[in-house]
């Protein structure tokens, strides 16, 4: 499962990161895939390069919040991963600024609280494990849920996972 250069991305899917390693060789070093779009949310991106065709503002604002070195987001060819990598690799200074390459988003509308809970929901699919989670009340818990769904327009747990993933402007 290794590249031109030994080079090896972190991905979920063996498959995808086989593929991937064989398509870009060294050309950037600590490459994270998001394949299945949303694996990210439990690994430590600080300093890596993500790619994800995700292209929601609530999800690629929590992944900038972890600050990969650069996020490459809705991206739909090779060729475009390939250019906008090659870009990276030529640019000088990785260290100061995290370099974003995806479609323009608003700022999310939830407060910090509300995206916490939102993505321990997405993430556990369980309300219980959410309460011990984030030690919070169940009363709490569902009325900042309500809040939620009524700002994402979602009626159920899978509109919120798309409104999470792939919506940009609520």
């Amino acid at each position: 499962m290794s590249g031109k250069s030994g080079f090896v991305p972190i991905c979920a899917d063996p498959l995808f990161a086989d593929v991937f390693g064989r398509l870009f060789g060294g050309l950037v070093d600590g490459v994270f895939i998001d394949v299945p779009v949303g694996s990210l949310l439990s690994k430590d991106i600080a300093g890596k390069v993500v790619i994800t065709t995700a292209t929601g503002s609530l999800y690629l604002s929590d992944l900038l919040d972890r600050k990969p070195s650069a996020l490459l987001a809705g991206c739909q060819s090779v060729n475009e991963i390939f250019r906008v990598l090659q870009n990276f690799k030529d640019k000088q200074d990785h260290s100061l600024i995290v370099h974003y390459y995806g479609p323009k988003f608003d700022t999310p509308t939830l407060t910090k609280a509300e995206r916490d809970l939102l993505k321990a929901y997405l993430e556990t699919g369980s309300l219980e494990h959410v309460l011990k989670r984030l030690s919070i009340k169940k009363k709490t818990a569902l009325n900042r849920l309500s809040v939620i769904r009524e700002k994402l327009q979602a009626k159920n747990y899978k509109e919120l996972l798309e409104a999470y993933l792939y919506r940009s402007n609520f």
